[in-house]
């Protein structure tokens, strides 16, 4: 059975270093054990405001082709100091 999900790439500059503080980051909510309200609190200490809410599907393979598995609930942020 193959599962498929999706990543997060590391944003560089041009120069190609990577970022210390990055425009916009995402947080997933599977990270933090599945809670919404840890993800946000790990947010709120990385110093990241919430501005979107994303519900991704995971699929994995089944008898007639990929099949929906799981929802990925993901917030994107900014840094705190840009609104």
């Amino acid at each position: 059975m193959a599962i498929y999900t999706c990543t997060i790439l590391q944003i560089h500059s041009k120069e190609g270093v990577p970022m210390t503080k990055q425009k916009k980051r995402e947080f997933s909510v599977e990270d933090y054990n599945g809670s919404v309200e840890a993800c946000l609190e790990a947010m709120e200490k990385a110093g990241y405001t919430p501005v979107k809410r994303f519900e991704k599907p995971v699929f994995r393979e089944g008898k007639e082709g990929p099949e929906p598995f799981k929802q990925l609930i993901v917030f994107e942020g900014i840094p705190k100091s840009e609104h």
